[in-house]
């Protein structure tokens, strides 16, 4: 890939995860509180990794 696909590319896998996942495990009892750490932690991670993708891409 070159160019804006390539900046396109590494910007959307460094978007923070969903909160669905949450909803789902919360509904089907599939431990909440790990699915909630989980995506705590990929949001937390989402802001140091999206600036540097965008830094990166442009």
């Amino acid at each position: 890939l070159e160019g804006a696909a390539k900046g396109q590319l590494l910007l959307f896998a460094a978007l923070p995860p969903a909160v669905v996942q949450f909803m789902l495990a919360e509904r089907y009892h599939q431990e909440p509180d790990k699915v909630g750490a989980m995506i705590m932690l990929g949001n937390a991670l989402a802001i140091v990794f999206v600036p540097l993708a965008l830094a990166l891409s442009l």
